[in-house]
């Protein structure tokens, strides 16, 4: 199956709007959802994730921190990467929209108050004139977020045929930075998207629009207490369904549950530990579209967390969350007796089930043909805020593109490989 990924970054304090409790919204897309809890995870076992990565990350471990706190959700990041992503997909150069960092236009003075409600993010509704040219240096990154009441601190985008959560997650993650100075730490063109993602950031927002998905990261000064930060399903490269949460604080959990369709399921403690940690199971079988489901947790001092606060996630379904709780069992959480409460079959703590994304960096796919190595070139350095990629389309079945780029200066990396497709 054709795959093609292209990622761009860029590493620029937000109040979190509170139009739903945490968690809700039917607006935030599945792969948004998806995308944030796999950031959770592997900032709470770096070294792991590093690991499985391989070579691809050149600048080795030392370079970061064994584990980095949770990023919770903003909706205004959530907003500003919705409709870049938006703005982003509508304009076809090539089919899978217009990647950069700059609207490629001049933004309308209030096209903040006017997404989405009145206007789809478009250029005909966004754009001054209504209209908009991929290349162009229109407004800014950080105009465009503190627009929607938010500093930038960074954002990573990516886009691909193969739409998955997972598939683009680690076309983020598993960047090579193999052209970099060995050892060499901190953020470079090769490594902006690993660096984004394990950065010093406390907020997070994630849009997406058909190929495109939009990461932009934020900071609070509010203290934030959601102790599931993230929770979501995915499958992974090896057609696993995987159900999980991310709980961070001070008290530990002692036990987690999912509660899904008209059944309770115990999770296990898969990384991290019972304060920072990710719990999860594969134990889920014949689901129907739509099946609603939901996480809680209860830590030693007796509190019990639900994610979504209310309402139920959706599994494979057109949108993520539903208020409607009619087929749910309540309370799950009691149901899970003490005993063995984070060991289970569904535990992939071991990275059997490859939950990391390794990029097989021996060179050879899963199917055991032989991978194109890397060919890279770079551009000089732009300036002023200027950046732009040149898209090219070989002829292999496979295509990763990346584009990374640090504050006020941006560089330009083309790159090709050719890896075993998900299906």
């Amino acid at each position: 199956m054709k795959k093609f990924l292209f990622t761009l970054s860029i590493a620029g304090l937000l109040a979190p709007t509170a139009a739903f409790a945490y968690g809700e919204g039917e607006s935030i897309p599945y792969i948004g959802r998806a995308m944030h809890l796999l950031t959770n995870e592997v900032r709470t076992d770096v070294y792991a994730a590093i690991d499985a990565c391989g070579e691809y990350c050149h600048e080795g471990k030392h370079c970061y921190k064994p584990s980095y706190k949770a990023l919770y959700w903003s909706d205004n990041l959530f907003r500003a990467a919705q409709f870049h992503a938006a703005m982003s997909s509508s304009i076809t150069p090539p089919d899978y929209g217009c990647m950069q960092h700059y609207s490629p236009c001049q933004l309308v003075d209030n096209f903040a108050k006017l997404f989405p409600e009145h206007c789809d993010g478009t250029p005909k509704c966004a754009c001054k004139g209504g209209v908009a040219k991929c290349g162009d240096n229109g407004t800014g990154m950080s105009t465009r977020i503190d627009a929607f009441g938010t500093k930038a601190l960074g954002e990573n985008i990516v886009a691909s045929y193969k739409v998955d959560p997972h598939t683009m997650f680690y076309a983020l993650f598993n960047e090579d930075s193999r052209a970099d100075e060995a050892q060499k730490c901190g953020f470079t063109m090769n490594n902006g998207h690993r660096v984004n993602i394990l950065g010093g950031h406390i907020l997070i927002g994630i849009g997406h629009v058909n190929m495109i998905a939009v990461q932009d990261f934020g900071h609070t000064s509010f203290t934030i207490n959601e102790p599931i930060s993230a929770g979501s399903h995915y499958v992974d490269k090896n057609d696993i369904l995987h159900f999980k949460l991310h709980y961070e604080d001070n008290a530990n959990a002692q036990k987690a549950a999912l509660g899904i369709g008209k059944s309770c399921k115990r999770l296990s403690l898969t990384s991290g530990t019972k304060t920072r940690g990710v719990w999860a199971t594969t134990d889920v079988k014949d689901l129907k579209e739509c099946t609603p489901y939901y996480y809680e947790t209860i830590a030693e001092n007796g509190t019990i967390t639900r994610f979504p606060t209310t309402g139920a996630l959706l599994y494979n379904c057109d949108k993520s969350w539903t208020s409607q709780t009619d087929e749910l069992i309540d309370q799950c959480i009691s149901q899970i007796s003490d005993a063995d409460s984070d060991n289970n079959n569904g535990s992939d703590n071991n990275g059997s089930n490859n939950n990391y994304g390794s990029n097989n960096n021996n060179g050879s796919s899963n199917d055991g043909s032989t991978n194109d190595k890397i060919r890279a070139d770079e551009s000089d350095k732009l300036t002023d805020d200027s950046c732009s990629a040149t898209v090219y389309r070989p002829a292999s079945s496979s295509l990763w593109l990346f584009l990374s780029t640090i504050p006020l200066s941006y560089g330009l990396r083309r790159a090709r490989v050719r890896q075993k497709a998900n299906k």
